[in-house]
């Protein structure tokens, strides 16, 4: 197995081998991110995204970098922890792995409504450090920004959009949606998850305010337009969200922007980085290969949902139910694993204007 997948510990890549320049890289991610809020916008004026097809997204992401991109965490552990890849690392990393998802699961059986909020906190968490980390590494900048304060900002505004726009743009489909999550392990009546959104909106126009002072006052220091692009991305997230109901929505933007992100940056990890177009296409069908083991596995774990779930799953919303919850609790490891990575990349201390480049 080991042979045929090309397994090969993954580590970030050394000074020594630079990777594609950063623009390369951004150039990616914003084609992906034209082509997922372009789907949303065709599909929400079309009227699409609330019927059958506004699950396709959510589906295709259990193959096209949404489910797959945390499927090489084992590798990367790996590399991280610079262990060759041998039998008994990696199955200690994959049995430690395994139990993490184990006892995020048993979380949602015991206690879910702190399984639900802890879903809820947990990915505006990751998601935005995965934002803020993205643009420190590719798109960095100066001034304000470069401050733990700045990073911070970026991080908690980017993570908070896809989950709290849809608090206040859809209360109903995004209460039903966690209703559905609740139900499958708890009988008692949910909370009223609708009473969140006035207070989402709070926050939300806060970090907005926060953020858009931050970039705009180091633009007009230092006239780097890669605050305005930055700017420019939060206010196309933050129209997406309003406009594309949240299961339409979150799956296109788990595919087109959080997990193609993710795989880029992946893609510039040794023993391969990219040094070229050529190798990022290689590196990228390498990916896909050596992610399709554990991603199968994943999917055998959905399968088994229905055996130790309370509520049948049976209709389209309690099936993404059952999907979203098998991701909170991938989430768990997948979100210690970046968080070294950002560690060993030094994404917490590094300055503005530093460049992999």
């Amino acid at each position: 197995m080991i042979t045929f997948f090309g397994w090969e510990p993954l580590s970030p890549p050394s000074s020594a081998r630079r990777p594609l320049p950063p623009a390369a890289i951004t150039r990616s991610a914003t084609v992906g991110a034209v082509g997922f809020l372009g789907a949303g916008v065709i599909l929400s004026f079309a009227g699409l995204a609330e019927g059958g097809i506004g699950l396709v997204p959510l589906a295709l992401s259990a193959l096209l970098f949404g489910l797959p991109h945390g499927a090489v965490d084992h590798l990367v552990v790996l590399g991280l922890a610079r262990c060759s890849l041998r039998l008994p690392p990696l199955l200690a990393v994959t049995g430690v792995y395994l139990a993490i998802v184990l006892l995020a699961l048993l979380v949602w059986w015991i206690a879910p409504v702190v399984a639900v909020l802890g879903f809820l906190g947990l990915t505006i968490a990751h998601w935005g450090q995965a934002d803020a980390a993205f643009d420190r590494l590719y798109r960095p900048t100066g001034g304000l920004t470069a401050a733990p304060a700045g990073y911070w900002i970026d991080a908690l505004l980017r993570g908070f959009l896809p989950i709290g726009i849809p608090f206040v743009a859809f209360p109903r489909a995004t209460a039903s949606f966690l209703e559905a999550c609740y139900r499958l392990f708890s009988a008692q009546p949910p909370p009223d998850f609708k009473a969140a959104g006035p207070g989402v909106l709070v926050v939300l126009v806060i970090l907005g305010l926060a953020h858009a002072a931050l970039h705009l006052t180091t633009f007009c220091r230092q006239r780097d337009r890669r605050h305005l692009h930055i700017l420019v991305e939060s206010a196309a997230l933050t129209g997406f969200f309003f406009l594309v109901p949240p299961v339409a929505a979150i799956g296109l933007y788990f595919c087109g922007w959080h997990g193609l992100r993710h795989v880029l940056r992946l893609c510039t990890y040794e023993p391969r980085p990219v040094v070229s177009a050529a190798a990022g296409r290689a590196n990228l069908g390498r990916f896909f290969l050596q992610a399709m083991p554990l991603t199968v596995a994943a999917l055998a774990m959905l399968a088994g949902f229905r055996f130790i779930v309370l509520a049948p799953v049976s209709s389209p919303l309690d099936q993404v139910a059952a999907y979203l919850v098998l991701i909170s609790a991938l989430t768990v490891p997948h979100a210690l694993v970046v968080a070294w990575m950002d560690g060993r990349e030094g994404i917490w201390f590094r300055r503005g204007g530093d460049s992999k480049a």
